[in-house]
């Protein structure tokens, strides 16, 4: 069964009518001649195996965990770079520099 695209690009925006064993993959727009990249159908998303996710236990739980300092002098919230220990930080709405 055929389905009608939009071209994604600005300039080009024409409307094709493709075949749906195009479904999930690039083709080239018939007018502006880019890649378009077309979504599977449902069908086919309901076949894929889901997505592997990254475990979290293998993260160290400071590499979780986002430190968060106020600013002595405007009291601003700031979260702190992971490798901060011992340094100076600069206050980026007040700018002063403080050790957290």
């Amino acid at each position: 069964m055929a389905f009608i695209v939009q071209c994604p690009h600005r300039d080009c925006r024409k409307f094709m009518l493709l075949e749906d064993h195009l479904r999930g993959t690039q083709v080239e727009c018939l007018i502006c001649e880019r890649t378009i990249a077309l979504e599977p159908s449902a069908s086919e998303e309901r076949r894929r195996p889901p997505p592997l996710k990254k475990a979290a236990a293998s993260a160290s739980p400071s590499a979780r965990r986002q430190e968060i300092a106020k600013c002595p002098n405007c009291r601003m919230p700031l979260r702190l770079p992971p490798a901060h220990e011992g340094k100076a930080i600069r206050c980026p709405a007040c700018k002063h520099v403080f050790t957290p």
